[in-house]
């Protein structure tokens, strides 16, 4: 897969996730402003725990998490440099964000590959 495909690939996955997000928040301030539900209830630790558990499976290097979480879905434009020759740029959509994740990926095939030992020559004949 090309490197676009792979960034158009996480930026539809990342759309996903933060659209999921933003509709279980509204859902969940909606809720608590009417009473309907307790913040320290099951319900509410049920919905947030599966979405976290969802996160740490797909997210590897936690770069979706900091993108909602910590950079509010981009609304904050932090900075954020990946492992690419680019440096510090700013992060404000998914787009940028799935960039980031591509580099990152493309950075741990790197080490890698750079880790495995030479195959011993005197083995292959």
């Amino acid at each position: 897969m090309t490197r676009i495909k792979r960034i158009d690939l996480w930026q539809s996955i990342v759309d996903g996730i933060v659209t999921d997000y933003r509709r279980l928040d509204n859902a969940c301030d909606a809720s608590l402003t009417a009473g309907a539900m307790d913040p320290s209830g099951p319900l509410y630790d049920a919905i947030w725990r599966s979405f976290s558990g969802m996160l740490d499976r797909l997210d590897v290097d936690g770069w979706i998490t900091w993108f909602i979480y910590e950079n509010e879905c981009g609304e904050k434009a932090m900075q954020a440099k990946g492992c690419g020759k680019r440096g510090m740029t700013p992060i404000k959509t998914t787009r940028h964000l799935a960039r980031l994740i591509v580099e990152s990926e493309e950075h741990s095939r790197e080490n890698a590959r750079a880790m495995t030992p030479a195959k011993d020559q005197a083995n292959e004949k």
